[in-house]
């Protein structure tokens, strides 16, 4: 893995559930999604976790990353039990994929407290860009079945 920013792209299923790791424990707003309905583009940013670096030197362990992600061909979007309020911190927990009969997906973003954002799409066509420069972050995020 190299120090630069990621710039990753997915073409199907399998491909998405690198994306949806790189993403885990990413945090964002509720006004942070663009759905550009003419543009079939679905657009989202987020502080994504630096899990790539999370096994290196003590200093560098904990970062986070501005990162911007979006999804192409996109026919609907639907939003579940997430609050849109920009002063809401939302947590991606997962991007999970299921295949369609001719090529089509759904695509869902789950996030804690059971929040989804499911997305309609022609084809899996999902984009994820590094913003910036990388922060230390206050703490790396844990889980109930992370060993002690």
């Amino acid at each position: 893995m190299t120090d630069g920013p990621l710039k990753l792209s997915a073409e199907d299923i399998a491909d998405l559930t690198v994306i949806s790791a790189c993403l885990q424990d990413a945090v964002t707003h509720g006004n942070e999604f663009v759905y550009q309905a003419k543009q079939h583009r679905f657009v989202a940013t987020f502080s994504r976790f630096m899990w790539e670096k999370s096994s290196g030197k003590a200093l560098d362990r904990n970062c986070r990353i501005h990162t911007g992600i979006h999804f192409d061909g996109v026919l609907d979007v639907r939003f579940r039990g997430l609050n849109r309020d920009a002063d809401e911190i939302l947590e991606l927990l997962s991007i999970v994929g299921q295949p369609g009969s001719d090529g089509s997906a759904t695509i869902v973003l789950e996030f804690a407290g059971a929040g989804a954002i499911q997305l309609e799409v022609e084809c899996v066509a999902c984009y994820l860009s590094d913003i910036g420069k990388p922060w230390r972050a206050s703490r790396r995020p844990a889980h109930d079945l992370d060993p002690e």
